[in-house]
């Protein structure tokens, strides 16, 4: 049986992840560590770095899971909406640089880190963004303006992109850790998520399991 760990942090940024959710993973010593983090720091207003400093932290956690015999594998940050975001969070704080591209641009640094680190790739950016009225919750479908978090269909789209990853690698792991912010962890939700309440670890450890 596959055991999948949640180390995610609402409101993490990639500094956060490297402090407080890699001595975690690093003590717990999974087979494998599934990492999403950037959302935070590309379009929390009250949050932001520049790129380089986000590509740094990403590459120390990228080295240091993979110098304790951890495989690794990243995940590029979802796209938002950018109007329900825009409620929030001032557009000067940008600079001048939309939040949608602010994304991009991360998930340009994850895909070169990955080739770096000779590390699997799933592109969540992509995957969500087929589809992110249905997938990405919003006044119509939730009756929340907030356009970054998931619906449980999206986070479940994320499981099923991790799963189909392990399964093209030809991979049935038999741990796994997943680093990252409130998409990680699944807000909302409520503690001790399941596949029913939309965490993407609680899904993909279901999947896992059926393969075991």
């Amino acid at each position: 049986m596959a055991t999948v760990y949640n180390l995610g942090i609402s409101g993490a940024t990639s500094a956060q992840v490297l402090r407080d959710e890699l001595p975690q993973a690093l003590e717990l010593k999974p087979e494998w560590a599934v990492v999403m983090a950037g959302t935070n720091d590309r379009i929390n207003s009250y949050a932001l770095v520049p790129a380089s400093e986000y590509e740094a932290n990403l590459r120390r956690i990228a080295e240091q899971l993979a110098s304790a015999g951890i495989r690794v594998m990243l995940m590029t940050p979802p796209p938002c909406i950018e109007e329900y975001l825009y409620t929030r969070h001032p557009k000067a704080a940008y600079g001048g640089h939309t939040p949608a591209d602010r994304l991009l641009e991360a998930g340009t640094i994850v895909k070169k880190l990955a080739s770096e680190f000779n590390a699997p790739c799933v592109d969540v950016h992509a995957v969500i963004g087929t589809d992110p009225a249905n997938l990405i919750r919003t006044v119509a479908n939730c009756g929340q303006p907030d356009g970054v978090h998931l619906l449980p269909a999206g986070y479940r789209a994320i499981a099923e992109a991790v799963f189909a990853k392990f399964r093209e690698l030809g991979i049935r792991p038999a741990s796994v850790a997943c680093l990252g912010d409130s998409l990680t962890f699944g807000h909302p939700r409520v503690e001790g998520g399941t596949p029913e309440n939309g965490t993407y670890p609680a899904v993909l450890s279901a999947k896992l399991t059926l393969l075991s």
